[in-house]
């Protein structure tokens, strides 16, 4: 059985370049892969710079999808709640971005990994 897994994308505009408040703050789309059949809730732990820092999703369908604006790396923590039992993971948003878009030759999809990296 794989383990659950966090996964985070860049939102889009129509040319393909990532969508955002403003040109630091990026729209981003949160998910988690390969949870149990029986998943009925998936919490987001945030920075806690966030004024909703904690969030909880039970949309399966959407691969438990969330949705934040964010202009730096931090640790995201994730717990999965299925029937019988809690599964925690954590992974930084910038390796779970970078998975997402590292190929990319896309400039300002470049430029946003590495904003996200630095601060």
């Amino acid at each position: 059985m794989n383990l659950p897994e966090i996964k985070a994308e860049f939102i889009l505009d129509k040319e393909g370049k990532p969508k955002g408040r403003s040109s630091e703050q990026y729209a981003i789309r949160l998910s988690v892969e390969n949870t149990p059949k029986d998943t009925h809730a998936v919490t987001y732990y945030l920075h806690s710079s966030y004024y909703d820092p904690v969030r909880e999703v039970r949309d399966q369908a959407s691969h438990f999808c969330e949705e934040l604006t964010s202009y730096g790396d931090f640790d995201i923590q994730v717990k999965v709640r299925t029937r019988d039992h809690s599964i925690l993971t954590k992974r930084s948003l910038y390796e779970a971005l970078a998975e997402s878009h590292g190929q990319s030759s896309e400039p300002t999809i470049k430029e946003a990994l590495q904003n996200i990296h630095d601060n």
